[in-house]
This record gives structure tokens, C-alpha cells and sequence, in this order.
């Protein structure tokens, strides 16, 4: 898949989240996006691998990923964990949305 696929894939998660969390967006958006950053990046290393990588391995990875991300949203004292789990949902079917093939990644 193409890196600029990988890229608009980037930008619809990150509007996601910063969709999902306004009101805080400048509070948290550099740790958010990192997180997410680190989302992508490890999807995108899965399909570039898939070959080599058990179906129980990518699962294990993401859901790790997405709880460090949650993880990292929740942080914020202003952030409740229902806002965090929503955010997360939003960021993920951001980049379902944007690259169809990851649905079995995220």
C-alpha cells in the first residue's frame, strides 16, 4: 500500500481524535498524536508483513497499541475514560474508513 494511503490514513485519525476532543485538543494533542502516529505506523508494519506475522500476533499487537493510546488519553485529568473509549472508536474508524484492507488490523 501506497505511503500516501498510510499518510491520509494519518490525517483521518488525527481529525478524528481531534473531533472527539475539542474542548482539550491543545492540552493533549501532542501526546494523542503520537499515540496515533504509533497506531499507524504499526498497522501499516503488519500489512507490509503480513506473511510473517500470525493472525493472533497482529490482533495482540493493535489491541496493545489501542490500549496505549487510550492509556495516553485518559491521562489528561480533564479526560474521562467514556471520552478516551470514545476517542479511540473514532480514531480507529478513521482509519478503517480511510484504508478498507486494515479492518482485520484494528
Amino acid at each position: 500500500m501506497s505511503n500516501a494511503r498510510w499518510s491520509d490514513a494519518l490525517d483521518a485519525a488525527v481529525a478524528a481524535a481531534k473531533s472527539q476532543l475539542t474542548q482539550n485538543w491543545t492540552t493533549v494533542s501532542v501526546g494523542v498524536v503520537g499515540q496515533i502516529q504509533a497506531l499507524v505506523s504499526l498497522a501499516k508494519y503488519i500489512d507490509d508483513n503480513r506473511a510473517v506475522i500470525s493472525d493472533d500476533e497482529y490482533k495482540m499487537l493493535m489491541e496493545h497499541q489501542k490500549g496505549c493510546l487510550q492509556s495516553v488519553i485518559v491521562g489528561y485529568k480533564e479526560i474521562s475514560y467514556t471520552v478516551a473509549r470514545n476517542a479511540v472508536a473514532s480514531i480507529v474508524n478513521a482509519l478503517i474508513k480511510a484504508i478498507p484492507g486494515i479492518l482485520g488490523l484494528v
